[in-house]
């Protein structure tokens, strides 16, 4: 949540500078802004465990592990944007892993809404992204931009108005399932 993030952030090559809605110093979407008592808004995080138990776990990997067959890559990344609800989503992850997902989907924004103390009815969700990070980065014919680096620091909201929390649901284990790849709040 540190500030300077936000006003040395490049997106596009464009210089967001301050975004509004994004920056620790806004006021409260819930006070009047030209209250000068207003309360600030906390930054903050909020980790959760166990959000997914074993098996949705390993029905979602499954899925995702054949539906990355014939995606694009971008350096390390390989990205698909489901809507666990609709027919071309279900085709690639299979029904079962979309079932989950759509489950997962909810308990997340359930989590997030309790973490924020409003109504998960008030959330607006803007969209999901399955991931997968692969290192040494995959070579070959789906591999669109070998030199891509997923690891530069970025913000959200500078690309989507309506991102103003995020939530990631690491469907592994750093040291058990993996090593490295922690990320990193700024």
């Amino acid at each position: 949540c540190a500030a300077p993030i936000y006003a040395s952030a490049v997106v596009g090559g464009t210089s967001y500078g301050h975004i509004p809605g994004c920056c620790p110093s806004d006021p409260s979407p819930n006070t009047d802004p030209t209250d000068s008592t207003a309360a600030s808004p906390s930054c903050a995080r909020v980790v959760l465990q166990d959000v997914a138990n074993t098996e949705e776990l390993r029905v979602l990997r499954s899925g995702m592990d054949r539906a990355f067959i014939g995606l694009f890559h971008q350096g390390a990344e390989t990205l698909l944007v489901p809507e666990a609800t609709t027919m071309a989503t279900r085709r690639r992850l299979g029904n079962d892993a979309a079932d989950v997902l759509e489950v997962l989907l909810l308990r997340v924004r359930r989590a997030v809404a309790a973490a924020v103390n409003i109504s998960s009815d008030r959330l607006f969700y803007s969209g999901s992204l399955l991931k997968r990070m692969d290192w040494p980065p995959p070579t070959g014919k789906w591999q669109v931009d070998p030199h891509h680096n997923s690891f530069n620091p970025h913000i959200d909201k500078a690309n989507i108005a309506s991102y103003d929390w995020s939530a990631l649901l690491y469907l592994n284990d750093v040291g058990r399932d993996f090593g490295g790849g922690e990320i990193v709040f700024f």
